[in-house]
């Protein structure tokens, strides 16, 4: 059997081919989508992940949707595959110079973890400076607080039904963060490096006995109000200077989100996950097998009546069912083309006991329409079905008109 990988980064881009030799076990991959294409003999079915796959056209085709961080592929009689799907911002490599962002390794394990998330039009702004709100949000997800639904707003500028409110008042329970003396947390306002540091410190709740004797900062003098704060946090690796040449800390300066990524990847509990990340030997169970996209199946399709007589109305009733093995949560709609007899292209059928449909959710479509033909011959009605990741299956059927 031979297997085409078609790894798709969306739908606006053009797919990459990873050959056959390429998929293997403990697989890599930075795509939310796996195409599949396989050759097949007639008649033959495979089973992935439980899911049935019938050849078409001398063919396996479907899709397998991997979500972010380790995805388990089992194919029947085959074997079983570990992919491990990494979440990468579009912006973490330079459309012009095609360079990486120095950051880009840790933006992309916090990302996949589910720690910091991108704008939008989901870009990290690599450069942009980290607002308080965001700091305290990727804190608490970084050293996995408890959050609690909230009945009190946490601070004047934090209304409780903010979606940040949560972790904001998380970490200033926690004793990570705290407000102004106005009430307000200032969550928009941008948070400076020092800050950013002495919060990341208190979450790894170190004790004095830690602090090694080390060369430090230049711009950070023994006068400095946190200067003990951050010579404990230099020594525990969580802050770096600003130049490899020149022990500077800029400790005023706004924090970018890169820096932010990195100041946050250097958490103990943060090192602890990736390892758990990039570990292949467990966490590769029943319950992380990914979802298998395949076109829907119309497995039947009837018409009533069959035959008609030309320059006359009736009333025709179509009735397609959906194969009885496909997942009927997935599909999306299914529409009838009735263009033949001067009717919509794209007529809407009913699974929902209404429109003539007996059975909600049974995977039986109903759809009754007004129709006559003012010629003889074959009237042909195209039954389509979508699912939600926008694959078709389609089966015809035909009406006589006669005279």
């Amino acid at each position: 059997m031979i297997i085409f990988f078609t790894a798709v980064f969306c739908k606006n881009l053009v797919a990459d081919t990873i050959q056959p030799s390429d998929f293997k076990d403990k697989f890599i991959v930075y795509k939310n989508i796996l195409e599949i294409k396989e050759e097949a003999q007639k008649g033959q079915e495979i089973k992935v992940n439980n899911a049935l796959v019938k050849e078409k056209n001398n063919s396996f085709s479907y899709e397998i949707i991997l979500s972010p961080g380790k995805n388990l592929i089992k194919i029947k009689n085959i074997g079983s595959f570990r992919v491990l799907r990494m979440v990468s911002f579009p912006d973490s490599i330079n459309i012009y110079t095609k360079r990486p962002s120095w950051a880009k390794e840790e933006s992309d394990t916090l990302n996949t973890l589910g720690i910091i998330e991108g704008h939008p039009d989901g870009n990290y702004y690599f450069n942009d400076s980290t607002t308080k709100g965001e700091f305290a949000t990727w804190l608490c997800k970084a050293q996995n607080l408890k959050i609690q639904e909230l009945t009190n707003d946490p601070f004047k500028d934090v209304p409780k039904e903010h979606w940040r409110a949560p972790y904001i008042e998380a970490v200033i329970k926690a004793g990570y963060m705290k407000g102004y003396s106005d009430d307000n947390f200032n969550l928009d306002y941008n948070i400076s490096r020092v800050e950013a540091a002495v919060s990341a410190l208190k979450s790894e709740e170190p004790s004095i006995k830690e602090v090694v004797s080390i060369g430090f900062f230049r711009d950070v003098p023994k006068t400095h109000p946190l200067f003990n704060q951050l010579q404990l946090a230099k020594s525990l690796g969580l802050i770096k200077g600003v130049s490899y040449e020149i022990p500077m800390f800029e400790p005023d300066r706004d924090i970018t989100h890169a820096e932010t990524a990195a100041l946050l990847s250097r958490l103990k509990g943060v090192k602890t996950q990736k390892n758990e990340l990039y570990d292949f030997s467990s966490g590769y169970t029943d319950d992380k097998l990914c979802k298998i996209n395949i076109a829907p199946e119309i497995s039947s399709v009837e018409i009533i009546p069959k035959f008609i007589t030309i320059n006359t109305d009736y009333l025709l009733t179509i009735n397609a069912k959906i194969d009885p093995a496909y997942n009927l949560d997935d599909i999306l709609y299914v529409k009838a083309d009735l263009s033949d007899f001067g009717n919509e292209a794209d007529a809407k059928m009913y699974d929902d006991a209404t429109n003539g449909d007996k059975v909600k959710g049974d995977g039986e479509y109903t759809l009754k329409f007004q129709g006559s033909s003012e010629g003889t011959g074959e009237k042909n009605i195209k039954i389509t079905a979508v699912n939600r990741f926008g694959w078709k299956g389609d089966k015809g059927i035909k009406v006589l008109a006669t005279e």
